[in-house]
């Protein structure tokens, strides 16, 4: 948990990267041996990519590091190297979606809470932390607090919980006595469990956008971007620039029940802003990125949206080129998803045959064939009940259509 190192302040630091399997030692430098190295056979399972608990899919881990102060241990004064560590065992909500569990244990040297319970059930219902022995009431109390606040019905409509939570004996190195831990750090660890990212820097290579999408698939994160805007849920949170400046993101972007989806960054919030002018406002508006390789297509959020009670209906943004369409046209019929979209063409001019040869749009939209030109598009989203505007004036009538319909 604690380095020793001078610092003065609170780290906070999400799942850990590749590089962090292995960390040097202290002083030569030199790589510390894992248990397989020694001989010691753990399992009988093959390690992951990362020798990693990450590397099981939808296992994320948080972290939250207390370092201040140096010199002799004084109780309650400090110096403080401590933290909370959480592992979140599913990509959902674990309290929701239990995961099977079990224990084990090696020589009987250090408790775990809540270990009855799996042993008696079989399953695992609360994240499971990691803190110092004399934090680990602290710990459970701040996970019934974030699980109360989350599910009012706990233990009135629903059953109770018992949070898992085992002690790290860090006295020596850390002032314990201290209680340095706080429910606000609790909370710090499992927000820190990221989900989402977004990425709205552009020209990143393509093959460590590549790496960073598989990456983030492996842990069971979400990218939105690279070379985006953001996203925004009016009146919720807003994420990169999306909008501007929060006074100005409020006059484009007012609560409703429209999803918007769109490679250009500009034309979310123009959309956006047509859907609030008219009256329907946003439920979710999302720059999904303009680069070759991104991190959630359209038919990859489609889930989301349709999870989403406040979206009734969903306007897209599309242009000549790239294959997005197609895929979300196949996603719906798959899926018999009765969402409905609107779809705005921008330009459509570019498959006059003067313009040909010449480009137009973003790096992700590559025009590969006929089928890939906008009027051929069009009438393929026309004919999976996708009606298609290509004034941004239009789009309100059409989505009340919809809405209508």
């Amino acid at each position: 948990m604690g380095t020793g190192k001078k610092e003065k302040k609170t780290q906070a630091v999400s799942s850990g990267s590749p590089g962090a399997t292995a960390r040097p030692s202290e002083g030569d430098g030199a790589r510390r041996p894992r248990a397989r190295q020694l001989g010691i056979k753990i399992g009988r399972y093959p390690p992951g990519r990362y020798n990693a608990i990450t590397d099981v899919p939808g296992v994320r881990v948080g972290h939250a590091t207390l370092v201040t102060g140096t010199g002799k241990l004084r109780a309650g004064k400090g110096p403080v190297r401590t933290g909370v560590t959480v592992i979140l065992p599913n990509r959902g909500n674990v309290f929701l979606e239990r995961v099977v569990g079990s224990t084990f244990i090696l020589n009987g040297a250090g408790e775990v809470s809540g270990l009855t319970q799996i042993n008696e059930w079989g399953l695992i219902e609360t994240p499971v932390f990691l803190t110092n022995t004399l934090s680990v009431g602290t710990c459970s109390a701040a996970t019934v607090e974030y699980l109360v606040g989350q599910y009012p019905g706990i233990g009135i409509e629903q059953d109770v919980v018992i949070p898992v939570v085992g002690e790290c004996d860090d006295s020596w190195l850390n002032d314990a006595g201290g209680q340095h831990i706080k429910a606000k750090h609790v909370f710090e660890a499992i927000e820190n469990g990221v989900k989402l990212i977004v990425v709205v820097t552009e020209r990143i290579p393509r093959r460590d956008v590549a790496e960073m999408v598989e990456l983030a698939n492996e842990r069971g994160a979400r990218i939105i971007g690279p070379n985006c805007l953001g996203l925004i849920a009016p009146g919720v949170a807003k994420m990169g620039g999306i909008g501007g400046p929060a006074k100005d993101a409020a006059k484009a972007y007012k609560p409703g029940p429209v999803g918007v989806m769109s490679r250009s960054g500009g034309m979310t919030t123009e959309i956006s802003s047509t859907l609030t002018a008219a009256g329907l406002g946003v439920s979710t508006a999302i720059s999904i990125g303009g680069d070759a390789i991104i991190g959630s297509t359209y038919a990859e959020l489609m889930p989301l949206f349709e999870d989403d009670p406040q979206t009734e209906a969903i306007v897209i943004y599309t242009e000549p080129g790239g294959r997005m369409e197609a895929e979300l046209v196949d996603w719906r019929e798959e899926h018999g998803s009765k969402l409905p979209i609107v779809a705005f063409m921008a330009g459509r001019f570019m498959d006059d045959e003067e313009m040909q040869g010449m480009s137009f749009g973003h790096a992700g939209t590559i025009v590969e064939g006929k089928e890939d030109s906008a009027t051929e598009k069009i009438a393929r989203l026309e004919e999976a009940g996708i009606p298609v505007v290509e004034r941004i004036d239009e789009i309100p009538d059409r989505v009340k259509e919809q809405l209508d319909g």
